[in-house]
């Protein structure tokens, strides 16, 4: 069986997988269900500088049609939501000592949470209290697209960025995590700047502000702006754990987009360290936590994998720069004659103009860029595949229909 356990900042998890700070890690009933979901790491729920009000909340889980989900969760979902409540420090302290004990009877470990808005000093102290009371790693939340009041702009500006980690990070030892939005130019810039003032690694990223419409009502959804996330944004958050992995180096754990074992995979071969969960476990419950953990595990073992470790950025340095990429190998098409049904569908959709059916099968022309749509859309698998072509261009074949 495949190592599960991870260094990340330096603090040891027996396994990369998270729960993010949410409603789920908030209180301690809530937080007690997150220790023993077979998370390694249990993010709390964040800490903020004045009570905020719960009547806020208003939150939708809406389908590919953004219309409710009514029990059917599949993986085209997306969470709209606003508020919720956050902590303040004495609440956070009555209940820190039971939330420790469970999470080391279960071998977890608690990252403290601390919501950037409020001045600089309140985001000190509170780092402190947090490691006076066992916390091991400690995230800012630099950028909740919500908490336009408190807090959503930091992580927007480099200068602020850095000011707010460098006061969390000259006033404890433990690691201090800085949490990005993805709302930015570029997010590179921003981790820098963090990386800069001390942080050990970042959150990758918080979730968008959006905007959604009921079109039955003419209004929108939770009467205005609201927080946007789900699995359809990982390709969006992938982009960025590639970007920072590959030209910083700072451990990353990533967020916003995991739904699965295999997008915590996506997650991890892109260069993040761990990977959290937040909206998933809001619609399918803790127990979802457990099976991508076992996902993860059965992959490794597959895959011939002794740790997780092994996997840590495998596709960031397998991805080739844009600059090089003209020396690629040029591919092109091939029709299998004995599985086409001569659908026309490649035809239809080839905007090079690269294949043709006649007598009710593809033939591939010399137009063909070998870009690969076609592979993509046709209906019978093995019918189309793609080839290198030789670089001496004598030695292409030609025919142009593969039997």
């Amino acid at each position: 069986m495949a190592d599960l356990s991870i260094d990340f900042a330096g603090v040891r998890f027996k396994n990369p997988i998270w729960i993010s700070s949410a409603e789920p890690t908030k209180g301690l009933k809530n937080t007690l269900k997150a220790i023993r979901s077979g998370a390694g790491g249990v993010v709390l729920k964040s800490v903020i500088h004045y009570a905020q009000p719960p009547k806020i909340a208003s939150w939708k889980l809406l389908n590919e049609a953004h219309e409710y989900c009514r029990g059917k969760i599949t993986k085209t979902y997306t969470l709209y939501s606003r508020g919720g409540a956050a902590e303040v420090l004495e609440e956070w302290l009555e209940t820190i000592k039971e939330k420790q004990m469970a999470a080391k009877e279960n071998g977890v470990v608690l990252i403290g949470s601390i919501m950037c808005g409020g001045p600089t000093d309140f985001v000190a102290r509170t780092a402190r209290t947090m490691e006076q009371n066992g916390i091991k790693i400690i995230e800012l939340d630099l950028s909740c697209p919500g908490a336009a009041l408190w807090g959503s702009l930091i992580a927007q500006d480099e200068k602020l960025s850095y000011e707010v980690v460098k006061a969390a990070t000259q006033s404890v030892s433990v690691p201090v995590v800085a949490k990005l939005t993805p709302q930015v130019a570029d997010v590179v810039q921003i981790a820098r700047a963090v990386k800069n003032a001390g942080a050990a690694a970042v959150t990758l990223t918080n979730r968008f502000g959006g905007f959604l419409v009921d079109i039955e009502q003419g209004v929108p959804y939770n009467n205005g702006k609201s927080n946007c996330g789900g699995p359809w944004v990982k390709p969006l958050t992938l982009r960025w754990v590639y970007e920072v992995y590959t030209e910083l180096g700072i451990p990353i754990s990533g967020s916003n987009g995991s739904f699965d074992w295999k997008d915590a995979v996506s997650f991890m071969m892109s260069g993040a360290t761990t990977v959290q969960h937040c909206t998933v476990v809001l619609a399918k419950g803790y127990g979802v936590i457990g099976q991508i953990v076992q996902g993860v595990s059965n992959f490794l073992d597959i895959k011939g994998y002794g740790r997780v470790k092994d996997i840590i950025g495998i596709a960031a340095e397998a991805a080739v720069p844009a600059k090089d990429r003209l020396q690629l190998p040029q591919f092109r098409a091939v029709i299998n004659r004995d599985l086409c049904t001569g659908c026309k569908i490649c035809e239809k959709h080839c905007f090079f103009a690269g294949v043709r059916v006649e007598n009710k099968v593809a033939r591939v022309t010399e137009s063909c860029v070998g870009c690969g749509f076609c592979l993509s859309l046709c209906p019978v698998e093995g019918a189309v595949s793609l080839e290198a072509v030789p670089e001496d261009k004598s030695k292409v074949p030609k025919r142009t229909i593969a039997g």
